[in-house]
């Protein structure tokens, strides 16, 4: 089944990524999609087209399999090497969430304290 994400809430987002086996990012364009860090942070293995802001969080069997851009038979065979091998997906989906962990804090406190001075300005 297909699921629209623009009809999901907000609410259920996090439990459809969950429900995910690994997320693959085919980005043609050179900035890094909201999409790998959460999926990094929720421990996904990942399928990545290559480019320098993806190369930046992930690498060739360093937390993903890397193809050439708009490469779809590359695509498709990198997703069945994680999908028939759960211990590399699995050993991929800890060192990204590791990573997007380490390198993306939580930013509730933050934004905590920004709202409470923007109230008290």
């Amino acid at each position: 089944d297909r699921v629209h994400f623009a009809s999901l809430g907000r609410d259920e987002l996090p439990g459809l990524v969950a429900a995910c086996d690994a997320l693959v990012t085919v980005t043609s364009s050179d900035s890094t999609p909201a999409s790998l860090l959460e999926g990094m942070a929720s421990g996904l293995p990942v399928v990545a087209a290559s480019a320098p802001s993806i190369d930046e969080w992930v690498g060739q069997n360093d937390g993903a399999e890397v193809v050439a851009p708009r490469d779809e038979e590359a695509t498709a065979a990198a997703l069945l090497r994680l999908l028939r091998d759960p211990q590399l997906a699995a050993r991929y989906g800890e060192r990204n969430e590791h990573v997007a962990r380490e390198r993306v804090p939580d930013p509730g406190q933050a934004l905590e304290d920004l709202y409470r001075e923007l109230l008290a300005a």
